[in-house]
């Protein structure tokens, strides 16, 4: 316990509230216990848990985890059914398998006798069979960046975009300004698929399509594996591009070796300009997507959140709902997005003129999540992630063509299914 004491301190936030001072009406709830990981979100949290305590009197015990330790205690406390803590941090991409296994308190009846709080305002709702079991806290998405003094227009499409990185590529243009045209956050075991399905969706592509067969290794998702090819044959982002990380694509923009970021997190709106360099020409949109018929755009970035669930072992689900409904209340929002410390994913909140001048990356937030799209909630979400990762780095390391690179992470996708099916 004591050396557990002493990484909270060093590294999470720990919020505890009580209730003296307050003139409580009525009986007073119990008190409830939340688990975060520690973090900005984290310590943003921290303020709207310091004003729900104040409007309501009601107790909170918020708690930050360093990332090993959350990993290492949260998945065992829900699966064991214990009643440690009321309200959970989870990433959408866990919801399915939590949920199957019934570990999670489903929210509808909660959300449907709270009038006024409006669910259809939040972008990501976490749903499974038709059940809500989670409501985003914090969202992530992903933004085209660019250097604003060297791209007039930014590119549209992803046709244009293979055109204006040819022109700040040294391999397609030796008196290129930038050696790359293109970089970004694409290192393996974390976020390359991630990267790539802003592309492989735009393209009408999917992994497994409405009736249930994995197409992975098809039509749309075929043809942007051809255009991951095309941007490491071409030479259009750095060799070695399956390591470039946040730090390193971040540098990549400031030093002047790359004219654009595509796709990036939209975290580095702020980080960009922040590092110096050439960022203070950073300019950033919309990702780019795939011109129709009749002259739109479909652009489908990909999205991932935070969310807040209530465990199936909760003594308090009633008193944690309250909670968990003014944190995730306009109000609530607007609080968290004021600190500065993170992306609420109320899409009122993000398109408000309030919010517009202290955080200008919101309004593009919103256009974006507007035609997001989240990966479907299954069971197997690590396994597919796993095939994928696999696949998309040969096949922009070139070392396997797009077709056999993807037909192999479809087998591997089709046999997660089958194996999470029976």
């Amino acid at each position: 316990m004591k050396g557990r004491k002493k990484i909270i301190l060093l590294v999470g936030c720990m919020f505890i509230f009580t209730v003296s001072g307050f003139s409580i009406a009525g009986a007073q709830l119990p008190k409830i216990r939340v688990i975060m990981m520690s973090g900005s979100e984290c310590d943003g949290m921290q303020k709207v848990a310091e004003a729900y305590i104040k409007e309501t009197g009601n107790p909170v015990v918020g708690e930050g985890l360093g990332r090993g330790e959350y990993h290492a205690i949260v998945p065992v406390h829900l699966f064991s059914a214990s009643p440690g803590f009321d309200i959970a941090w989870i990433q959408n991409t866990w919801l399915a398998e939590y949920a199957e296994a019934g570990v999670l308190e489903p929210l509808d009846e909660f959300v449907q006798a709270s009038e006024g709080y409006n669910i259809e305002d939040i972008f990501g709702v976490g749903r499974y069979k038709g059940k809500t079991y989670a409501i985003p806290t914090d969202v992530s998405t992903f933004f085209l960046f660019y250097r604003k003094d060297l791209i007039e227009e930014p590119p549209q499409t992803w046709k244009e975009l293979l055109e204006v990185a040819k022109k700040f590529s040294k391999s397609q243009n030796p008196q290129s300004p930038t050696k790359y045209g293109i970089t970004g956050d694409y290192i393996t075991g974390e976020v390359l698929p991630q990267t790539w399905w802003n592309i492989m969706w735009s393209m009408r592509g999917e992994v497994i399509d409405k009736s249930g067969e994995v197409v992975v290794n098809k039509n749309g998702a075929l043809e942007a594996g051809r255009y991951f090819e095309k941007l490491a044959r071409m030479e259009l982002v750095p060799p070695n591009l399956t390591q470039v990380g946040w730090d390193d694509h971040i540098n990549h923009f400031v030093n002047g070796d790359a004219a654009m970021i595509v796709p990036g997190w939209n975290a580095a709106y702020t980080a960009l300009p922040a590092a110096g360099g050439f960022g203070k020409y950073m300019k950033a949109t919309l990702i780019p997507g795939v011109k129709q018929e009749d002259g739109s755009i479909f652009r489908t970035p990909y999205a991932h959140s935070w969310n807040f669930v209530i465990p199936a072992a909760s003594r308090h689900k009633k008193a944690a709902w309250e909670f968990l409904k003014f944190v995730t209340s306009k109000q609530g929002m607007i609080i968290y997005a004021k600190t500065g410390l993170g992306n609420p994913p109320r899409e009122s909140v993000l398109m408000s003129p309030e919010m517009a001048e202290m955080r200008p990356d919101f309004l593009l937030m919103g256009r974006t999540l507007r035609d997001a799209g989240w990966f479907p909630p299954v069971t197997y979400f690590g396994k597919i992630f796993d095939a994928l990762d696999v696949a998309l780095a040969e096949i922009v390391n070139l070392m396997k063509s797009p077709k056999d690179a993807l037909d192999r992470a479809a087998r591997l996708i089709l046999e997660a299914k089958k194996t999470a099916e029976y």
